[in-house]
Protein backbone atom coordinates (compact mmCIF):
# COMPACT_ATOMS: atom_id res chain seq x y z
CA UNK A 1 0.00 0.00 0.00
CA UNK A 2 2.84 2.55 0.95
CA UNK A 3 4.37 1.50 -2.59
CA UNK A 4 1.26 2.22 -4.29
CA UNK A 5 0.76 5.64 -2.17
CA UNK A 6 4.37 6.91 -3.28
CA UNK A 7 3.52 5.67 -6.93
CA UNK A 8 0.53 7.62 -7.13
CA UNK A 9 2.04 10.49 -5.56
CA UNK A 10 5.11 10.83 -7.92
CA UNK A 11 2.67 10.30 -11.06
CA UNK A 12 1.10 12.96 -10.20
CA UNK A 13 4.26 14.86 -9.59
CA UNK A 14 4.86 13.80 -13.35
CA UNK A 15 1.54 15.42 -14.42
CA UNK A 16 2.02 18.60 -12.95
CA UNK A 17 5.31 18.76 -14.52
CA UNK A 18 3.69 17.36 -18.03
CA UNK A 19 1.08 19.93 -18.03
CA UNK A 20 3.65 22.78 -17.05
CA UNK A 21 6.16 21.72 -19.84
CA UNK A 22 2.72 21.87 -22.73
CA UNK A 23 2.05 25.32 -21.18
CA UNK A 24 5.59 26.34 -22.22
CA UNK A 25 5.21 25.16 -25.21
CA UNK A 26 2.03 26.60 -26.30
CA UNK A 27 2.93 30.25 -24.37
CA UNK A 28 6.28 30.32 -25.86
CA UNK A 29 8.67 29.07 -23.15
CA UNK A 30 9.32 31.04 -20.68
CA UNK A 31 11.39 34.43 -20.57
CA UNK A 32 14.62 34.55 -20.04
CA UNK A 33 15.32 35.34 -16.32
CA UNK A 34 11.77 34.79 -15.57
CA UNK A 35 9.89 32.03 -14.02
CA UNK A 36 7.07 33.69 -16.32
CA UNK A 37 5.95 32.41 -19.88
CA UNK A 38 6.09 35.06 -22.75
CA UNK A 39 1.87 34.67 -22.47
CA UNK A 40 1.69 35.22 -18.99
CA UNK A 41 4.29 38.03 -19.10
CA UNK A 42 2.20 39.40 -21.99
CA UNK A 43 -1.06 38.95 -20.20
CA UNK A 44 0.62 41.10 -17.18
CA UNK A 45 1.98 43.67 -19.05
CA UNK A 46 -2.08 44.46 -21.42
CA UNK A 47 -3.33 44.11 -17.88
CA UNK A 48 -0.86 47.25 -16.30
CA UNK A 49 -1.79 48.69 -19.88
CA UNK A 50 -5.32 48.83 -19.03
CA UNK A 51 -5.04 50.09 -15.82
CA UNK A 52 -2.77 52.59 -17.38
CA UNK A 53 -5.69 53.72 -20.22
CA UNK A 54 -8.03 53.86 -17.51
CA UNK A 55 -6.23 56.67 -16.00
CA UNK A 56 -6.00 58.81 -19.18
CA UNK A 57 -9.44 58.05 -19.99
CA UNK A 58 -10.11 59.28 -16.75
CA UNK A 59 -8.01 62.11 -17.16
CA UNK A 60 -9.52 63.13 -20.65
CA UNK A 61 -13.07 63.41 -18.63
CA UNK A 62 -12.05 65.38 -16.43
CA UNK A 63 -10.17 67.73 -18.71
CA UNK A 64 -13.47 68.14 -21.19
CA UNK A 65 -15.44 68.71 -17.92
CA UNK A 66 -12.67 71.25 -17.09
CA UNK A 67 -12.44 72.77 -20.24
CA UNK A 68 -16.93 72.76 -20.82
CA UNK A 69 -16.71 74.73 -17.69
CA UNK A 70 -13.88 77.18 -18.30
CA UNK A 71 -15.79 77.89 -21.94
CA UNK A 72 -18.86 79.16 -20.66
CA UNK A 73 -17.06 81.43 -18.43
CA UNK A 74 -15.05 82.91 -21.10
CA UNK A 75 -18.00 83.18 -23.64
CA UNK A 76 -19.58 85.38 -21.06
CA UNK A 77 -16.13 87.06 -20.14
CA UNK A 78 -15.83 87.67 -24.30
CA UNK A 79 -19.64 89.18 -24.17
CA UNK A 80 -19.23 91.01 -20.81
CA UNK A 81 -15.70 93.10 -22.84
CA UNK A 82 -17.90 93.82 -25.71
CA UNK A 83 -20.33 96.30 -23.77
CA UNK A 84 -17.50 97.75 -21.31
CA UNK A 85 -15.23 101.01 -22.45
CA UNK A 86 -11.75 99.81 -23.11
CA UNK A 87 -10.67 101.84 -20.06
CA UNK A 88 -13.81 101.03 -17.56
CA UNK A 89 -13.34 97.16 -17.22
CA UNK A 90 -14.03 97.58 -13.32
CA UNK A 91 -16.63 98.88 -11.30
CA UNK A 92 -14.26 101.47 -9.71
CA UNK A 93 -13.32 102.88 -12.83
CA UNK A 94 -17.20 103.24 -14.32
CA UNK A 95 -17.72 104.98 -10.78
CA UNK A 96 -14.60 106.93 -11.24
CA UNK A 97 -15.72 107.73 -14.66
CA UNK A 98 -19.11 108.46 -13.98
CA UNK A 99 -17.77 110.64 -10.58
CA UNK A 100 -15.92 112.83 -13.38
CA UNK A 101 -18.80 113.46 -15.92
CA UNK A 102 -21.06 114.09 -12.90
CA UNK A 103 -17.98 116.99 -11.52
CA UNK A 104 -17.96 118.16 -15.40
CA UNK A 105 -21.50 118.92 -16.33
CA UNK A 106 -21.62 120.24 -12.85
CA UNK A 107 -19.00 122.80 -12.76
CA UNK A 108 -18.92 123.41 -16.44
CA UNK A 109 -21.03 125.66 -18.50
CA UNK A 110 -22.39 123.69 -21.52
CA UNK A 111 -21.73 124.89 -25.08
CA UNK A 112 -25.02 122.97 -26.18
CA UNK A 113 -28.17 121.06 -24.91
CA UNK A 114 -26.87 118.50 -27.00
CA UNK A 115 -23.55 118.64 -25.71
CA UNK A 116 -25.06 118.02 -21.70
CA UNK A 117 -27.67 115.58 -23.07
CA UNK A 118 -24.41 113.35 -24.49
CA UNK A 119 -23.17 113.70 -21.05
CA UNK A 120 -25.86 112.70 -19.40
CA UNK A 121 -26.33 109.64 -21.90
CA UNK A 122 -23.12 108.28 -21.11
CA UNK A 123 -23.51 108.50 -17.52
CA UNK A 124 -26.65 106.57 -17.67
CA UNK A 125 -25.17 103.93 -19.60
CA UNK A 126 -22.19 103.33 -17.30
CA UNK A 127 -24.16 103.33 -14.23
CA UNK A 128 -26.23 100.90 -16.22
CA UNK A 129 -22.88 99.30 -16.74
CA UNK A 130 -22.23 98.56 -13.35
CA UNK A 131 -23.34 94.87 -12.76
CA UNK A 132 -21.68 94.01 -15.79
CA UNK A 133 -18.33 95.31 -14.70
CA UNK A 134 -19.00 93.55 -10.69
CA UNK A 135 -19.44 90.22 -12.72
CA UNK A 136 -16.57 90.82 -15.06
CA UNK A 137 -14.55 91.09 -11.65
CA UNK A 138 -16.54 88.21 -9.98
CA UNK A 139 -15.80 85.52 -12.51
CA UNK A 140 -12.00 86.59 -12.57
CA UNK A 141 -11.61 84.15 -9.75
CA UNK A 142 -13.16 80.65 -11.26
CA UNK A 143 -11.67 81.67 -14.41
CA UNK A 144 -8.24 81.37 -12.79
CA UNK A 145 -8.91 78.85 -11.14
CA UNK A 146 -10.43 76.44 -14.02
CA UNK A 147 -7.53 77.51 -15.94
CA UNK A 148 -4.96 76.40 -13.29
CA UNK A 149 -7.10 72.84 -12.78
CA UNK A 150 -6.54 72.54 -16.61
CA UNK A 151 -3.30 73.27 -16.78
CA UNK A 152 -2.74 71.06 -13.90
CA UNK A 153 -4.41 68.04 -16.07
CA UNK A 154 -3.26 68.39 -18.92
CA UNK A 155 0.23 68.07 -17.32
CA UNK A 156 -0.52 64.85 -15.70
CA UNK A 157 -2.42 63.63 -19.32
CA UNK A 158 1.06 64.55 -20.88
CA UNK A 159 2.62 62.06 -18.65
CA UNK A 160 0.22 59.61 -18.83
CA UNK A 161 0.26 59.26 -22.40
CA UNK A 162 4.11 58.66 -22.26
CA UNK A 163 3.63 55.28 -20.28
CA UNK A 164 0.61 54.88 -22.35
CA UNK A 165 3.45 54.77 -25.53
CA UNK A 166 5.98 52.97 -23.69
CA UNK A 167 3.83 50.48 -22.22
CA UNK A 168 2.39 49.58 -25.83
CA UNK A 169 6.22 49.60 -27.29
CA UNK A 170 6.68 47.38 -24.74
CA UNK A 171 4.03 44.98 -25.64
CA UNK A 172 4.54 45.64 -29.17
CA UNK A 173 8.25 44.45 -29.15
CA UNK A 174 7.13 41.04 -26.51
CA UNK A 175 4.90 40.40 -29.11
CA UNK A 176 7.35 40.35 -32.17
CA UNK A 177 9.33 38.44 -29.73
CA UNK A 178 7.13 35.63 -29.34
CA UNK A 179 6.52 35.49 -33.14
CA UNK A 180 9.94 34.83 -33.62
CA UNK A 181 10.20 32.21 -30.68
CA UNK A 182 7.27 30.31 -33.00
CA UNK A 183 8.84 30.62 -36.42
CA UNK A 184 11.92 28.68 -34.85
CA UNK A 185 9.81 26.08 -33.41
CA UNK A 186 9.23 22.66 -35.19
CA UNK A 187 5.09 21.98 -35.02
CA UNK A 188 4.38 23.26 -32.13
CA UNK A 189 0.98 21.90 -31.95
CA UNK A 190 2.46 18.91 -32.67
CA UNK A 191 5.04 19.01 -29.69
CA UNK A 192 2.42 19.97 -27.38
CA UNK A 193 0.26 16.91 -28.91
CA UNK A 194 2.76 14.67 -27.89
CA UNK A 195 2.70 16.10 -24.45
CA UNK A 196 -0.81 15.65 -23.81
CA UNK A 197 -0.49 12.19 -24.93
CA UNK A 198 2.58 11.84 -22.07
CA UNK A 199 0.13 13.49 -20.03
CA UNK A 200 -3.11 11.34 -20.68
CA UNK A 201 -0.37 8.29 -20.31
CA UNK A 202 0.07 9.15 -17.02
CA UNK A 203 -3.40 9.63 -15.82
CA UNK A 204 -4.06 6.23 -17.08
CA UNK A 205 -1.08 4.92 -14.94
CA UNK A 206 -2.89 6.71 -12.03
CA UNK A 207 -6.06 5.46 -12.42
CA UNK A 208 -4.15 2.04 -12.53
CA UNK A 209 -2.75 2.72 -9.73
CA UNK A 210 -5.26 3.56 -7.64
CA UNK A 211 -7.36 0.60 -9.48
CA UNK A 212 -4.71 -1.21 -8.18
CA UNK A 213 -4.21 -0.26 -4.76
CA UNK A 214 -8.23 -0.51 -4.27
CA UNK A 215 -7.77 -4.34 -5.16
CA UNK A 216 -4.99 -4.67 -2.83
CA UNK A 217 -7.08 -2.99 -0.08
CA UNK A 218 -10.03 -5.61 -0.55
CA UNK A 219 -8.06 -7.91 -0.43
CA UNK A 220 -6.64 -7.78 2.74
CA UNK A 221 -10.28 -6.90 4.26
CA UNK A 222 -11.52 -9.73 2.94
CA UNK A 223 -8.50 -12.36 3.88
CA UNK A 224 -8.95 -10.71 7.33
CA UNK A 225 -12.57 -11.66 7.10
CA UNK A 226 -12.20 -14.85 6.08
CA UNK A 227 -9.34 -15.52 8.79
CA UNK A 228 -12.21 -13.85 11.22
CA UNK A 229 -14.68 -16.38 10.29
Amino acid sequence: MAKLDQKIKELRTKKEDLHQKRREIIDGGKMQGSSMTYREVLSQKINSMKEVNNKKRSLQAQVKVVSEELDVFESEKRQILKLLPNDCSSEEQINTRIKQLDHHINTTSMRSAAEENKIIKEISTLKSLVPKAKRFSEIKAPINELHAQKNTLWTELKEVKKVVAEKDAEIEALRKEMEIIKEGQIDVKSQGDKVTEQINKVGADITASFAAKDATREKYYKARYDFEV
